[in-house]
């Protein structure tokens, strides 16, 4: 499994897997803005060369840290994907001087 910043190609991918969790799903909607957001963008595991999970990391000018929107496709549940995309974000957040999430 690896962890990358989403890119606009991974939109159909996302939006299968949002669709799997909840079928009003608001990420679909916000995507393409998160792919751009240089406040923190979205991010993507992949597994089997699959996108397989997601989560968005959002560090405000207060230096509080906001993870939210993480979701793991039912298929690739129970193999730490979501602990990684935690800790990965949290990280990040570090790195940037956050501190709170």
């Amino acid at each position: 499994m690896k962890i990358r910043a989403a890119r606009p190609s991974d939109e159909r991918a996302v939006r299968a897997l949002c669709a799997r969790i909840w079928e009003d799903d608001y990420i679909p909607g916000v995507f393409r803005e998160w792919v751009r957001d240089r406040r923190g963008r979205l991010w993507v595991a992949i597994d089997e060369d699959r996108v397989a999970g997601v989560a968005k990391l959002t560090v405000m000018p207060s230096r509080e840290a906001w993870l939210h929107a993480l979701r793991v496709h039912p298929d690739h549940r129970r193999r730490g994907i979501a602990a990684a995309l935690i800790e990965h974000r949290l990280a990040r957040a570090r790195r940037l001087g956050a501190r709170v999430a």
